[in-house]
């Protein structure tokens, strides 16, 4: 997983290292949270076994990212 940010802009990445290739995975989301507050953006395949997405973080800090994804039509 990476994550770059440039102002309020986040842009994360997954890259599925097991099993390769990675067939029957689908991307759903891409979530961040912090305190009380989540947010949520688009998640899309971004090459082989690789997803990405960007977040519109609302303030600067500390937060969780973590990704929805189905594999085989199960979250």
């Amino acid at each position: 997983m990476s994550a770059k940010s440039q102002g309020s802009e986040t842009r994360v990445s997954i890259e599925v290292l097991n099993p390769r290739p990675c067939p029957g995975f689908e991307a759903q989301a891409v979530l961040a949270a912090r305190a009380e507050l989540t947010v949520s953006g688009g998640l899309q395949l971004d090459g082989e076994c690789r997803f990405s997405g960007t977040l519109q973080l609302p303030e600067q800090g500390k937060w969780t990212v973590t990704f929805s994804m189905l594999i085989d039509g199960q979250r």
